[in-house]
């Protein structure tokens, strides 16, 4: 039977099977087991003990059997594309080893837990890939918690273009987010493998010693990452750094990291290194209350485009660009619709660029209020160096900062705000949605559009001003 579906492994700290042994976490809600299952020679019909019943068991891809052989590198999970009640047979779309006898097996029921010894085999089966194939996805239920007990999990089982990505989830809207806990100094999850997905879950990191560790990184080449509604903000369970692509300096291609909360880490809040980084998308996050920059885009960065976060009270720089050498893969830096505020250094600073990594910077329509340096900073950058890279400086709203903005930008800030109190609904409980006296006071401010009678109005920051009876307004640009 041709596979037309993928499955989605079960995980649940609290109802799942504790020895992790007498479930797949794909199949009927209450598993089938047994204590002897063969293969044949190919490994992809297997034979069943104890005479189960197979009426619930479905063959379009979406049940898992596991197969307990513990030889270390051989398959334990595979999916089910056929089924023989009779003959109390299934057959599987990934080969086990052949000739197998005597070997424990389930089908369906919850596991218990995701980084397991066991579980983990689903991305890393001797250092090399997994088990899981590209289009299956482990959720995690709401209130599920669990701790590493050892360094690193390494995700080395690609997704792919075809099936789809390999995903990590929190189960969607649960009540209580899933919490992984990291126990050792050390790296936590290592994106090894393409088209990699971790959404909606939390992490923290119980060890006091804060040096090393990271909750989300690399030490691959990696293309199309995504990070969605991450957890990292505990005040005591933190991490060196948040988001780590630079302790290894590798690169990392079409990475997007969205409704994330970073907060309270030791050091960087989000960090990209020295290697080789294209399409980098950081959306709709808050990064707040870190040791050192919210974001440090560094000497390799190219066109990260950051829009719709706030970035507020870390220690450092608010959104720090070091790029020295040439973007030769497209548009440069973006930073649009951010609200920056109360860090302890610069709100933006792009001050150690070298000349070709200034090409195309664009920073349009943020808010850059009561940070300790310059609000946009670039050092002492030549006016025509600037002209030169095409940098955009326009509708940002400056206030209290103990700079505004480098006197070099001056003939760049076009229709900018300043001395405008944004007047925050609750800054002290992260609400910065902002009030009237900045409406409408993004770039554009009311100007016609070219060739056209059509007038457009943006406010600036993070959060756009909902008029009484009005819609939705989602602003991506």
């Amino acid at each position: 039977m041709a596979v037309t579906a993928y499955p989605v492994i079960l995980v649940d700290s609290t109802n799942g099977s504790a020895s992790d042994t007498a479930c797949s976490g794909a199949g009927p809600s209450t598993a089938l087991t047994g204590a002897s299952a063969s293969t044949d020679a190919g490994g992809t019909v297997v034979t069943l003990d104890g005479s189960p019943s197979l009426a619930n068991v479905n063959t379009d891809g979406s049940h898992v059997i596991y197969l307990a052989d513990t030889t270390a590198g051989r398959r334990r999970f595979a999916a089910i594309n056929a089924k023989d009640d009779s003959a109390k047979t299934v057959t599987v779309e990934q080969a086990f080893f052949g000739s197998l006898t005597g070997k424990a097996w389930a089908i369906g029921g919850t596991r218990a837990t995701l980084v397991g010894s066991v579980s983990w085999l689903l991305f890393d089966n001797n250092s090399a890939a997994g088990d899981a194939m590209p289009g299956w996805t482990v959720e995690m239920k709401s209130g599920h918690s669990e701790s590493v007990g050892s360094a690193t999990r390494d995700l080395w089982r690609a997704g792919d273009t075809t099936n789809g990505p390999i995903t990590i989830r929190g189960a969607s809207g649960a009540a209580t987010k899933p919490i992984i806990t990291f126990t050792v100094n050390n790296q936590g999850f290592r994106v090894r493998g393409n088209y990699q997905h971790l959404r909606d879950f939390e992490l923290r990191n119980t060890n006091a010693t804060k040096t090393a560790s990271f909750a989300i990184g690399t030490t691959s080449n990696v293309i199309g990452t995504v990070l969605s509604g991450i957890t990292i903000t505990h005040a005591t369970d933190k991490f060196w750094r948040g988001l780590d692509w630079a302790t290894n300096n590798n690169a990392a291609v079409a990475m997007k990291i969205e409704h994330c909360e970073i907060a309270n880490c030791a050091a960087h809040g989000i960090i990209f290194g020295s290697s080789d980084y294209r399409n980098l998308e950081v959306m709709y996050c808050v990064i707040r209350s870190n040791g050192t920059n919210g974001i440090t885009c560094g000497q390799s960065a190219e066109m990260p485009r950051i829009h719709n976060c706030i970035i507020a009270s870390n220690t450092g720089v608010g959104i720090s660009f070091s790029k020295t050498g040439t973007s030769s893969h497209g548009a440069g830096p973006v930073v649009h619709h951010c609200t920056i505020v109360g860090n302890s250094s610069h709100g933006i600073d792009f001050s150690s660029c070298a000349d070709d990594g200034l090409l195309g910077l664009n920073i349009t329509n943020n808010i850059l209020d009561s940070n300790s340096g310059t609000g946009i900073n670039s050092g002492s950058i030549t006016n025509v160096k600037l002209r030169v890279a095409n940098v955009i400086v326009r509708g940002n709203a400056f206030y209290n900062n103990s700079t505004d903005i480098s006197t070099n930008l001056d003939n760049f800030d076009v229709d900018s705000t300043f001395g405008t109190n944004p007047s925050f609904t609750n800054a002290g409980s992260n609400d910065w949605s902002i009030g009237t006296a900045l409406k409408g006071k993004g770039y554009p401010q009311t100007a016609n559009l070219d060739g056209s009678a059509t007038r457009s109005y943006y406010d600036p920051g993070a959060a756009q001003r909902q008029e009484a009876g009005g819609g939705v307004i989602y602003i991506d640009d």
